[in-house]
């Protein structure tokens, strides 16, 4: 989860709820977006029914149903995303809580896309 966080819950079941203030988005390798209420369920290397946090490739913001490491560990994160997309990053890039920036309006993530990628287009 990103930086800003001001609730966290977590039942026995391991289902858990994440508030942030507003939407923001970060970049791990490549643009992700935290909208203001992510919720899944952890398990043992596993957080599955993942909502509230997107992934741009290729130019379309694409949900994150789940994110697993390997059990050993192999230095690689999995995130499994909507239409049978698979990507893989290193773990290094999560052991920090990423900045996030705010997103102050819904009409800003389909905007410059330049700016969402940093400049880098």
């Amino acid at each position: 989860l990103p930086k800003g966080v001001n609730n966290f819950t977590i039942l026995e079941n391991g289902v858990f709820e994440a508030h942030l203030d507003q939407s923001c988005r970060s970049k791990l390798g490549n643009p992700f977006e935290y909208k203001k209420d992510i919720s899944g369920r952890l398990s043992y290397g596993r957080v599955g029914n993942l909502t509230g946090m997107e992934s741009l490739e290729l130019f379309v913001w694409v949900e994150v149903n789940e994110i697993r490491v390997d059990i050993p560990n192999s230095g690689r994160i999995h995130f499994d995303l909507d239409k049978g997309v698979h990507k893989e990053l290193s773990l290094s890039l999560f052991e920090t809580p990423a900045d996030c920036v705010a997103i102050t309006m819904d009409s800003d993530r389909d905007g410059d896309i330049s700016r969402v990628l940093g400049g880098q287009v």
